[in-house]
């Protein structure tokens, strides 16, 4: 029975690394309520799936979920060589990301030149994925640094992690079109 409770925990544990970053899943096992701070410069991306509507409208929604997966799952897995970055969210087809959110002792340059790796892998992924897919698909990407930011849980019930402030805004107005 004791084993059963430590494998239940451990599974519980896991499922919340997948919601909530590990710094913020350490702070609410410590018993914080309002967790929330300011980060003095991190590097924000959003990846978009250009024109994605249009595409998607020939598919079934088993497939629009299929072919998402394919795509932020590549991406997901591209992410775990970069110690600096943490996806935030996805939003539709977007995924958003940021570097230097847990590092404030990290160099700005550092966590933006992660970021450009990263987006950079992300367009081959692209190109990989469309093969598979048979498709055509296109990104946009916009990338930012600066700051300050705000970061920070939202609600108790489905608990969200999110961060605030204009270098968030400017990274999504300065998406840039990458053509294949």
């Amino acid at each position: 029975q004791k084993n059963a409770v430590e494998e239940a925990k451990k599974q519980s544990e896991q499922l919340l690394l997948q919601i909530l970053p590990k710094d913020i899943i350490m702070r609410l096992n410590r018993g914080d309520t309002n967790i929330s701070f300011t980060v003095q410069s991190s590097t924000i991306a959003f990846i978009d799936i250009e024109k994605f509507s249009n595409y998607s409208a020939s598919l079934s929604a088993s497939e629009i979920m299929q072919n998402l997966g394919l795509v932020f799952t590549a991406y997901d897995q591209l992410l775990a060589k970069y110690s600096l970055i943490i996806k935030i969210k996805l939003i539709g087809d977007d995924y958003m990301l940021d570097a230097g959110l847990f590092n404030p002792d990290v160099e700005p340059s550092k966590h933006a030149t992660q970021v450009i790796s990263f987006t950079l892998e992300c367009l081959d992924a692209i190109e990989d994925l469309n093969e598979q897919m048979n498709s055509l698909l296109q990104v946009r990407i916009g990338v930012n640094s600066g700051g300050p930011l705000i970061a920070g849980v939202l609600g108790s019930d489905k608990p969200l992690f999110d961060i605030f402030g204009d270098p968030i805004t400017c990274s999504h107005d300065v998406i840039l079109s990458f053509l294949f």
